[in-house]
Protein backbone atom coordinates (compact mmCIF):
# COMPACT_ATOMS: atom_id res chain seq x y z
CA UNK A 1 0.00 0.00 0.00
CA UNK A 2 1.65 3.49 -1.09
CA UNK A 3 2.13 5.41 2.08
CA UNK A 4 2.14 9.60 1.98
CA UNK A 5 4.19 12.40 5.25
CA UNK A 6 1.90 14.82 4.24
CA UNK A 7 4.22 17.64 5.81
CA UNK A 8 2.57 21.45 6.11
CA UNK A 9 0.34 23.62 7.41
CA UNK A 10 -3.83 22.97 8.66
CA UNK A 11 -5.54 25.61 9.26
CA UNK A 12 -9.41 27.08 10.03
CA UNK A 13 -10.79 28.19 6.86
CA UNK A 14 -13.90 30.99 8.07
CA UNK A 15 -16.05 31.83 4.78
CA UNK A 16 -17.97 34.83 4.24
CA UNK A 17 -20.27 36.42 2.21
CA UNK A 18 -19.80 40.31 1.04
CA UNK A 19 -22.05 42.58 -0.46
CA UNK A 20 -19.70 43.61 -2.85
CA UNK A 21 -16.09 44.22 -3.79
CA UNK A 22 -14.45 47.13 -1.99
CA UNK A 23 -12.73 50.00 -2.98
CA UNK A 24 -9.75 51.46 -0.80
CA UNK A 25 -11.97 53.41 1.91
CA UNK A 26 -15.31 51.59 1.22
CA UNK A 27 -17.18 49.98 3.65
CA UNK A 28 -18.68 46.37 2.90
CA UNK A 29 -20.83 43.96 4.89
CA UNK A 30 -20.42 40.78 5.48
CA UNK A 31 -21.99 37.31 7.27
CA UNK A 32 -20.75 34.56 8.62
CA UNK A 33 -20.87 31.35 6.19
CA UNK A 34 -19.77 28.48 7.74
CA UNK A 35 -16.35 27.36 8.96
CA UNK A 36 -14.25 24.41 8.01
CA UNK A 37 -11.12 23.18 8.27
CA UNK A 38 -8.46 23.16 6.23
CA UNK A 39 -5.05 23.75 4.64
CA UNK A 40 -3.68 22.91 1.43
CA UNK A 41 -1.60 20.14 2.34
CA UNK A 42 -3.96 18.68 5.21
CA UNK A 43 -6.30 19.01 2.02
CA UNK A 44 -4.31 16.76 0.04
CA UNK A 45 -3.76 14.69 3.56
CA UNK A 46 -7.66 13.80 3.39
CA UNK A 47 -8.36 12.87 0.02
CA UNK A 48 -5.83 10.73 -0.45
CA UNK A 49 -6.20 9.04 2.97
CA UNK A 50 -10.18 8.50 1.26
CA UNK A 51 -8.33 6.92 -1.83
CA UNK A 52 -7.78 4.38 0.10
CA UNK A 53 -3.97 5.09 1.36
CA UNK A 54 -2.03 5.26 4.46
CA UNK A 55 -1.38 8.64 5.18
CA UNK A 56 1.04 10.28 8.14
CA UNK A 57 0.61 14.27 8.82
CA UNK A 58 3.60 16.09 9.81
CA UNK A 59 2.40 19.42 11.17
CA UNK A 60 3.22 21.86 13.77
CA UNK A 61 0.29 22.97 16.05
CA UNK A 62 -0.10 25.38 19.18
CA UNK A 63 -0.99 23.87 22.42
CA UNK A 64 -4.44 25.98 22.95
CA UNK A 65 -7.62 23.98 22.58
CA UNK A 66 -8.61 24.92 19.05
CA UNK A 67 -6.18 22.19 18.12
CA UNK A 68 -8.65 19.81 18.68
CA UNK A 69 -10.84 20.50 15.89
CA UNK A 70 -7.94 19.86 13.36
CA UNK A 71 -7.14 16.58 15.00
CA UNK A 72 -10.42 15.45 15.02
CA UNK A 73 -11.16 16.18 11.59
CA UNK A 74 -8.07 14.38 10.45
CA UNK A 75 -8.79 11.52 12.16
CA UNK A 76 -12.23 11.31 10.84
CA UNK A 77 -10.98 11.05 7.06
CA UNK A 78 -8.36 8.65 8.01
CA UNK A 79 -5.10 10.32 8.27
CA UNK A 80 -2.62 9.28 10.98
CA UNK A 81 -2.14 12.26 13.48
CA UNK A 82 0.77 10.82 15.92
CA UNK A 83 3.59 12.75 14.23
CA UNK A 84 2.25 16.15 14.52
CA UNK A 85 4.12 18.21 17.31
CA UNK A 86 2.74 20.88 19.94
CA UNK A 87 4.42 24.30 20.99
CA UNK A 88 3.12 27.42 22.55
CA UNK A 89 4.98 29.76 19.95
CA UNK A 90 3.48 28.37 16.92
CA UNK A 91 0.46 30.58 16.08
CA UNK A 92 -2.94 28.13 14.29
CA UNK A 93 -2.96 29.07 10.69
CA UNK A 94 -6.24 30.50 9.35
CA UNK A 95 -8.21 31.36 5.74
CA UNK A 96 -10.46 33.67 5.45
CA UNK A 97 -12.22 33.57 2.46
CA UNK A 98 -14.89 35.87 1.10
CA UNK A 99 -17.32 35.30 -1.46
CA UNK A 100 -19.49 37.61 -3.39
CA UNK A 101 -22.13 36.17 -6.55
CA UNK A 102 -19.45 33.54 -8.52
CA UNK A 103 -16.35 34.93 -7.32
CA UNK A 104 -13.81 34.64 -3.99
CA UNK A 105 -10.82 35.80 -2.52
CA UNK A 106 -9.12 34.12 0.06
CA UNK A 107 -6.85 36.27 2.57
CA UNK A 108 -4.34 33.61 4.14
CA UNK A 109 -2.90 34.28 7.90
CA UNK A 110 0.10 31.51 7.81
CA UNK A 111 2.78 29.96 10.22
CA UNK A 112 5.86 31.54 8.90
CA UNK A 113 8.08 30.06 11.78
CA UNK A 114 10.95 28.00 11.32
CA UNK A 115 10.51 24.28 10.68
CA UNK A 116 12.42 21.36 12.11
CA UNK A 117 11.90 17.91 11.76
CA UNK A 118 11.50 16.39 15.29
CA UNK A 119 13.75 12.86 15.85
CA UNK A 120 10.26 10.89 15.86
CA UNK A 121 9.37 12.72 12.55
CA UNK A 122 12.83 12.07 11.50
CA UNK A 123 12.91 8.26 12.79
CA UNK A 124 9.52 7.75 10.47
CA UNK A 125 11.17 9.00 6.96
CA UNK A 126 11.96 6.19 4.50
CA UNK A 127 12.77 6.04 0.86
CA UNK A 128 9.98 3.25 0.29
CA UNK A 129 7.13 6.58 2.00
CA UNK A 130 6.06 9.78 -0.37
CA UNK A 131 6.65 12.83 1.28
CA UNK A 132 4.62 15.58 -0.04
CA UNK A 133 4.86 19.47 1.01
CA UNK A 134 4.73 22.86 -0.59
CA UNK A 135 7.99 24.93 -1.48
CA UNK A 136 7.23 27.60 0.80
CA UNK A 137 7.10 24.64 3.86
CA UNK A 138 10.04 22.97 2.22
CA UNK A 139 12.21 26.28 2.48
CA UNK A 140 11.64 26.75 6.44
CA UNK A 141 13.22 23.53 7.08
CA UNK A 142 16.20 24.03 9.22
CA UNK A 143 17.65 20.43 8.76
CA UNK A 144 17.24 19.46 5.18
CA UNK A 145 19.80 17.62 5.10
CA UNK A 146 18.13 14.82 6.83
CA UNK A 147 15.16 14.53 4.29
CA UNK A 148 17.96 14.70 1.81
CA UNK A 149 19.75 11.34 3.64
CA UNK A 150 16.68 9.69 3.78
CA UNK A 151 16.15 8.94 0.06
CA UNK A 152 12.41 9.47 0.41
CA UNK A 153 10.41 10.75 -2.39
CA UNK A 154 9.36 13.95 -2.62
CA UNK A 155 6.82 15.55 -3.82
CA UNK A 156 6.26 19.82 -4.15
CA UNK A 157 3.79 21.86 -4.95
CA UNK A 158 4.32 25.10 -5.98
CA UNK A 159 1.82 28.09 -5.79
CA UNK A 160 2.94 31.26 -7.45
CA UNK A 161 3.14 33.87 -3.88
CA UNK A 162 4.57 31.25 -2.52
CA UNK A 163 7.11 30.76 -5.47
CA UNK A 164 8.02 34.79 -5.58
CA UNK A 165 9.34 34.44 -1.82
CA UNK A 166 11.61 31.54 -1.78
CA UNK A 167 15.36 32.10 -2.38
CA UNK A 168 17.17 29.47 -4.43
CA UNK A 169 14.24 27.70 -5.58
CA UNK A 170 16.15 25.58 -7.71
CA UNK A 171 17.43 23.93 -4.49
CA UNK A 172 14.25 23.05 -3.47
CA UNK A 173 13.25 21.88 -7.09
CA UNK A 174 16.12 19.74 -7.70
CA UNK A 175 14.95 17.61 -5.12
CA UNK A 176 11.12 16.49 -6.59
CA UNK A 177 10.23 13.28 -8.34
CA UNK A 178 6.35 15.06 -8.60
CA UNK A 179 6.26 18.82 -9.11
CA UNK A 180 2.76 20.55 -9.59
CA UNK A 181 2.64 23.91 -10.70
CA UNK A 182 -0.08 26.78 -10.86
CA UNK A 183 -0.22 28.32 -14.28
CA UNK A 184 1.05 31.34 -12.58
CA UNK A 185 4.18 30.06 -11.16
CA UNK A 186 4.90 27.93 -14.36
CA UNK A 187 4.88 31.42 -16.22
CA UNK A 188 6.77 32.63 -13.38
CA UNK A 189 9.37 30.60 -13.91
CA UNK A 190 9.77 30.76 -17.38
CA UNK A 191 10.41 34.64 -17.10
CA UNK A 192 13.42 33.69 -14.58
CA UNK A 193 14.34 30.97 -16.71
CA UNK A 194 12.64 29.89 -20.25
CA UNK A 195 14.61 26.05 -19.55
CA UNK A 196 14.06 25.95 -15.85
CA UNK A 197 13.00 22.24 -15.96
CA UNK A 198 15.88 21.34 -17.72
CA UNK A 199 18.11 22.12 -14.45
CA UNK A 200 15.38 19.34 -12.18
CA UNK A 201 15.29 15.87 -12.00
CA UNK A 202 11.63 15.27 -11.71
CA UNK A 203 9.64 12.51 -13.35
CA UNK A 204 6.67 14.20 -13.81
CA UNK A 205 5.90 18.00 -14.03
CA UNK A 206 2.17 19.15 -13.41
CA UNK A 207 1.29 22.43 -14.66
CA UNK A 208 -3.22 23.01 -14.40
CA UNK A 209 -4.79 25.81 -16.04
CA UNK A 210 -8.35 25.50 -14.38
CA UNK A 211 -10.75 25.39 -16.92
CA UNK A 212 -8.68 25.14 -19.25
CA UNK A 213 -7.11 21.52 -17.78
CA UNK A 214 -4.01 20.35 -17.04
CA UNK A 215 -0.40 19.22 -18.82
CA UNK A 216 1.77 16.81 -17.96
CA UNK A 217 5.53 16.75 -18.87
CA UNK A 218 6.84 13.56 -19.03
CA UNK A 219 9.74 11.85 -20.56
CA UNK A 220 10.47 14.71 -23.06
CA UNK A 221 6.78 14.98 -23.95
CA UNK A 222 3.64 16.91 -23.24
CA UNK A 223 -0.06 15.32 -22.67
CA UNK A 224 -3.21 17.95 -22.20
CA UNK A 225 -5.99 16.61 -20.61
CA UNK A 226 -9.35 18.15 -20.61
CA UNK A 227 -10.75 19.49 -17.47
CA UNK A 228 -13.60 17.05 -16.09
CA UNK A 229 -17.13 19.01 -15.84
CA UNK A 230 -18.24 19.92 -12.70
CA UNK A 231 -20.82 21.68 -11.09
CA UNK A 232 -19.27 24.11 -8.84
CA UNK A 233 -20.60 24.73 -5.33
CA UNK A 234 -17.30 25.79 -3.88
CA UNK A 235 -13.93 25.65 -5.96
CA UNK A 236 -11.56 25.69 -2.50
CA UNK A 237 -9.09 22.67 -2.39
CA UNK A 238 -9.43 21.63 -6.19
CA UNK A 239 -5.90 21.73 -6.30
CA UNK A 240 -5.69 19.82 -3.35
CA UNK A 241 -7.68 16.99 -4.56
CA UNK A 242 -6.00 17.25 -7.83
CA UNK A 243 -2.77 16.44 -6.47
CA UNK A 244 -4.05 13.91 -4.15
CA UNK A 245 -5.50 12.13 -7.08
CA UNK A 246 -2.72 12.09 -9.56
CA UNK A 247 -0.49 10.59 -6.47
CA UNK A 248 -2.48 7.93 -6.12
CA UNK A 249 -3.47 7.02 -9.52
CA UNK A 250 0.58 7.49 -10.78
CA UNK A 251 2.08 5.36 -7.52
CA UNK A 252 -0.90 2.48 -8.01
CA UNK A 253 0.97 2.08 -11.76
CA UNK A 254 -1.81 4.28 -13.09
CA UNK A 255 -0.67 5.01 -17.23
CA UNK A 256 -0.14 8.76 -17.44
CA UNK A 257 -2.57 10.08 -19.25
CA UNK A 258 -5.16 7.81 -17.25
CA UNK A 259 -3.79 9.35 -14.54
CA UNK A 260 -4.24 13.22 -15.02
CA UNK A 261 -7.65 12.13 -16.07
CA UNK A 262 -8.77 10.69 -12.84
CA UNK A 263 -6.60 13.59 -11.32
CA UNK A 264 -8.86 16.16 -13.15
CA UNK A 265 -12.32 13.83 -12.24
CA UNK A 266 -11.20 14.19 -8.48
CA UNK A 267 -10.40 17.61 -8.24
CA UNK A 268 -14.18 18.09 -10.17
CA UNK A 269 -15.93 15.97 -7.72
CA UNK A 270 -14.10 17.97 -4.99
CA UNK A 271 -15.51 21.26 -5.85
CA UNK A 272 -19.54 19.83 -5.44
CA UNK A 273 -19.46 20.68 -1.86
CA UNK A 274 -18.86 23.58 0.78
CA UNK A 275 -15.54 22.66 2.08
CA UNK A 276 -12.26 22.35 0.90
CA UNK A 277 -12.09 18.83 1.79
CA UNK A 278 -13.37 15.33 2.16
CA UNK A 279 -15.50 14.81 -1.06
CA UNK A 280 -13.98 12.19 -2.94
CA UNK A 281 -14.80 9.21 -0.40
CA UNK A 282 -13.04 6.53 -2.69
CA UNK A 283 -12.08 5.74 -5.53
CA UNK A 284 -15.22 4.45 -6.97
CA UNK A 285 -16.66 7.51 -6.21
CA UNK A 286 -14.47 9.08 -8.46
CA UNK A 287 -15.05 7.17 -11.35
CA UNK A 288 -18.87 7.20 -10.77
CA UNK A 289 -18.80 10.74 -11.03
CA UNK A 290 -16.63 10.89 -13.96
CA UNK A 291 -19.04 8.30 -15.73
CA UNK A 292 -22.26 10.73 -14.34
CA UNK A 293 -20.42 13.37 -16.53
CA UNK A 294 -19.59 11.69 -19.31
CA UNK A 295 -16.06 11.99 -19.09
CA UNK A 296 -13.83 9.45 -19.90
CA UNK A 297 -10.84 8.43 -17.70
CA UNK A 298 -9.59 5.16 -19.51
CA UNK A 299 -8.40 6.19 -23.03
CA UNK A 300 -8.00 3.66 -25.64
CA UNK A 301 -5.61 3.14 -27.44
Amino acid sequence: MVELIAFGSNTIDEYYTVSHWPQPGDKVFISNRQMFTGGMIGNTACNFSQLGNRTVMFDYLPLEDSKDVILENLKNYGVNTDYIEFDSKFPLSKCLILIHQDERIVYVQKNNHKLTLSEKQIDFLSQDKIFYTNIEDLSRVTNLQVLKKSKITIVIDVEFNALKKTKNYLEYLKLAEIIFLNENANDYLKSLDEHWDSHVNAKYIITTHGSQGSEIKHENQVIHTPVCPADVVDSTGAGDAFHASFIHAIYHHYPVEKAMRFASAGASLSVTKMGPRGHIESENAVYDYARKKGYLIEIET
